[in-house]
């Protein structure tokens, strides 16, 4: 019926007639405006797909610089720790040669770091079997190298020892940075429970301690006393944070080995760089290369001469001839704005016009709508 009484309204209406071609122009209006809204929105859709393209592959780069430069701080960190576990080595035991004959300071320490750096090594593979990182238990190892060595302990007794303590922690949620007195404490028998949690979970006491020593078997009633968390250590390997941390871990070392080789050249260059700009008197002193201080100098010469020359030019510079320059441009600004003023009002004007125009067209429609 609705359908019958619009087609009887287009036939005999003579406001129909009147509004038919307006309503075909606001039609083929609208129907332009259409396609142009759906270029636009093509547009924006690739715009908007670039953009996004460009930011994963900034996001991308950004990880790439930052794993680049964690690797690079993972292999500086190793190398100081190598050195210290080496120093740790000679401060604390009687390095000695392979036929157990005494050497001299430099070769202690050539031994020690020979030492330090298969104990290092050993404590990788250590790292991917605990919930600890790497760096933890190098952390921890050196904390007990002191008070182990005093107790007796071998090297290698001494970083099994790590590893066990470091489960233990994990297993009773001791931080593993809170290791430090809890080692100390049962290396040296100055157990107290209040300061000791992992001791006095395993009712470990200063007597036991002291028996375990006078047998030499301290290392063996230690083994037995955390054998336990051995075996808990390898079931929090398998929770959501044993993964992480293993994950995490084991991607810092993969980093930190793919990035030795172009580790060692940065250092190289850096040691060249050193060389270059210095050079040995004959005292053994260094001191800056003259060709370095010559070459500074240069650049400092120049630098010096550019920051006199503005210092005479603003010396010089009288400012009361600037306000005929300043009140030039100004004029011209405000000529410019004057001129262009009417225009910008024009444009508003007519934009006003056309949204005015569209809304008397689409007001029949409203209207049988």
């Amino acid at each position: 019926q609705i359908k019958a009484e619009t087609d009887a309204l287009k036939k005999n209406s003579a406001e129909w007639q009147r509004l038919h071609p307006k309503v075909a122009k606001a039609e083929k209006g609208l129907s332009k405006a259409g396609k142009t809204a759906n270029r636009i929105s093509f547009t924006f859709r690739r715009l908007f797909g670039i953009l996004a393209a460009f930011a994963a592959a900034r996001l991308l780069i950004q990880g790439f610089k930052s794993l680049i430069k964690q690797a690079i701080k993972f292999n500086a960190q190793l190398e100081i720790t190598k050195l210290s576990i080496a120093a740790l080595f000679v401060a604390t035991t009687d390095v000695k040669d392979a036929m157990g004959d005494a050497v001299s300071s430099t070769q202690q320490l050539a031994l020690a770091q020979k030492e330090a750096a298969r104990q290092t090594q050993l404590l990788r593979l250590d790292a991917l079997k605990t919930a600890a990182t790497f760096e933890q238990l190098l952390d921890t190892f050196q904390i007990a190298i002191a008070p182990g060595t005093r107790a007796g302990l071998a090297s290698d007794e001494i970083r099994q020892f790590t590893v066990r303590i470091s489960q233990a922690a994990t297993a009773l949620g001791v931080a593993q940075h809170q290791l430090s007195e809890e080692i100390r404490s049962i290396l040296a028998g100055t157990i107290q429970l209040r300061t000791t949690r992992i001791a006095a979970a395993l009712g470990i006491t200063n007597e036991d301690i002291r028996r375990a020593k006078e047998a030499g078997k301290l290392y063996e009633f230690l083994t037995d006393r955390f054998s336990a968390f051995g075996v808990a250590g390898e079931e929090a390997l398998k929770t959501f944070d044993g993964l992480i941390g293993r994950a995490s871990d084991g991607l810092k070392q993969l980093f930190g080995a793919a990035t030795l080789d172009s580790f060692e050249q940065v250092k190289g260059l850096i040691r060249d760089i050193f060389e270059g700009v210095t050079t040995k008197t004959d005292d053994g002193f260094l001191k800056p290369s003259p060709d370095a201080i010559r070459a500074v100098s240069g650049i400092l010469d120049g630098l010096g001469t550019a920051v006199k020359e503005a210092r005479r030019l603003g010396q010089e510079l009288d400012f009361s001839d600037l306000v005929p320059i300043t009140t030039t441009m100004g004029d011209a600004l405000s000529a410019a704005f004057l001129v262009i003023s009417p225009i910008i009002e024009g444009i508003v004007k007519g934009v006003s016009a056309v949204a005015n125009m569209i809304q008397r067209m689409l007001a029949p429609i409203k209207a049988l709508a």
